[in-house]
C-alpha cells in the first residue's frame, strides 16, 4: 500500500514583523537624474521630463520637451532601477506609479507611529482566549 504526504507550507501562518516597512533610498540629485536618464537613449531622456524623489515625494527636477519622462523607479526598499515612460504611459502609467510610491511613504510613516503592544504576561501562553487554562 502506498502513502502520499501533503504539504501545506502556505496555510502555516507566518510571524509578521512589527517594524515598519523602509523608505526607499534617497540618492543624491545629480546621480539621481543621471540614472533615471540612463534608462533610454540620449535623444530621448535629453528631451524628457525627469522625476526624482526626494523625502516630500517625488518632484519633476526637469521640464522635457518630448512629452516622455524618465524615473528611477523604486518597486520596494531595496530596488533602483531606471525606466523611461513615452507620452501616453506618462499619462496612464506615471501618475500609478507616483501614487504607490506615496501610498508607501503614508504606510511606513503610519507604521512608525504606532504605539508598541504591551508584553505578554507569562500566564498568557498557557491559557486560551477566555483566561481558562488549557489541559495539558
Amino acid at each position: 500500500m502506498r502513502h502520499g504526504y501533503l504539504i501545506l507550507a502556505g496555510l502555516v501562518p507566518l510571524p509578521v514583523s512589527a517594524q515598519a516597512p523602509s523608505l526607499p533610498p534617497l540618492l543624491p540629485e545629480a546621480e539621481e537624474i543621471a540614472l533615471a536618464r540612463s534608462a533610454a537613449p540620449p535623444e530621448i531622456s535629453g528631451a524628457a521630463d525627469i522625476w526624482v524623489l526626494r523625502r516630500g515625494g517625488h518632484e519633476r527636477m526637469v521640464s522635457g520637451t518630448n512629452g516622455a519622462a524618465c524615473i528611477v523607479a523604486r518597486d520596494h526598499p531595496e530596488s533602483l532601477y531606471p525606466i523611461c515612460y513615452d507620452a501616453a504611459a506618462v499619462r496612464t502609467v506615471l501618475p500609478i506609479q507616483l501614487r504607490e510610491q506615496r501610498m508607501r511613504r503614508r504606510a511606513a510613516r503610519k507604521m512608525r507611529s504606532r504605539p508598541t503592544l504591551p508584553a505578554r504576561s507569562s500566564g498568557a501562553s498557557s491559557a486560551n482566549r477566555s483566561g481558562a487554562p488549557l489541559p495539558t
